[in-house]
């Protein structure tokens, strides 16, 4: 028998309460190794509500050999409204240094990758540190997954948060779509363009039994001028809820009126009232004026971490690797 044979074999499957422990465990690894442990400040109580409740937040599975718990990963749905599919980010995934080059992240990407694939998500998505060659080697190996370099993470969070949430909005109606209002969402998508998705799926991910999405809109005398919809994001490192901002939209004539800004301060209300620590976006790092809008509003650019990123026709490769 060969060596590659006598190897034990790699267990990946959904945690258990009782894995908990050791999912957190890792996570706090994981944020000494990517030298993050200040901001490290959740709790192990608050991380198994967060996993187990009716509505949980945020999942998570462990890779074990031996039954060990060697590898972990948590992970949750954010949306692409455009092609109307959920996209399945991966919020963490860490192997322990002593089990890698084992097989151990192989078979958490690769499970990830099935049940990304259940879900019939538009792209994978996940971040890596731009000095973390390691990790950016091994997806390199991979072969299938882009590095975004343009976009980059603008975060929202603490006093900036918290300041934004507390700015008085203009006289504007500003308000949560209902199913009454999918018509005209379709309307607003179509008048941005680049609409691949289809309006019974947009219905089904925003209003259906488990919605991946929420929808608001901006209303001038009666009339929908705009929209923006965010999915709920979760940060294990402060084992807290999020929002990200999948998509702003206003009407070019209402344009230049603050609208874009009212709708992120009612996106920020939201997120304090749900007990959030952090409103995300992406913005393309290299327009300047872009980027300068954000800080301003007292966003945090995140230039260090790249986005990694499997597409749809992609994902079933790594289902295998």
């Amino acid at each position: 028998m060969n060596q590659e044979q006598e190897k034990p074999p790699i267990i990946t499957r959904r945690i258990l309460q009782g894995d908990v422990e050791a999912v957190f465990r890792l996570i706090s690894a994981l944020a000494e190794y990517e030298k993050l442990l200040p901001e490290c400040t959740g709790t192990l109580e608050a991380l198994t509500e967060h996993l187990f409740q009716e509505d949980a937040f945020v999942e998570a599975v462990v890779a074990e050999e031996e039954n060990y718990p060697a590898g972990i990963s948590t992970f949750y749905c954010r949306y692409e409204p455009l092609k109307t599919r959920p996209i399945f980010f991966v919020e963490d995934l860490f192997v322990e240094p002593l089990y890698r080059r084992r097989g151990v992240g192989r078979a958490l990407i690769a499970y990830l990758a099935q049940l990304a694939l259940g879900r019939s998500c538009s792209r994978m998505e996940w971040l890596v540190l731009e000095w973390n060659t390691l990790a950016r080697n091994f997806y390199q190996k991979l072969q299938v997954v882009q590095v975004v370099t343009r976009d980059r993470i603008a975060r929202i969070g603490g006093d900036a948060l918290k300041y934004l949430a507390s700015q008085t909005l203009p006289p504007l109606v500003i308000r949560d779509a209902t199913p009454e209002d999918l018509n005209a969402l379709w309307d607003l998508f179509e008048a941005r363009g680049g609409m691949t998705g289809s309006i019974d799926k947009l219905e089904e991910h925003l209003f259906g039994f488990i919605p991946y999405v929420k929808a608001l809109i901006a209303e001038h005398s009666g009339l929908p001028i705009g929209m923006a919809l965010y999915s709920r994001t979760y940060s294990t490192f402060l084992t807290a809820p999020g929002l990200f901002l999948e998509e702003l939209f206003v009407l070019p004539e209402y344009r230049g009126y603050g609208i874009g800004k009212s709708f992120l301060i009612s996106l920020a209300q939201r997120t304090i009232a749900m007990g959030g620590a952090r409103l995300e976006l992406y913005v393309d790092a290299s327009q300047p004026k872009v980027v300068n809008y954000y800080q301003k509003l007292g966003a945090e650019i995140l230039m260090d971490w790249l986005i990694c990123r499997v597409d749809q026709l992609q994902i079933q490769k790594l289902a295998i690797t």
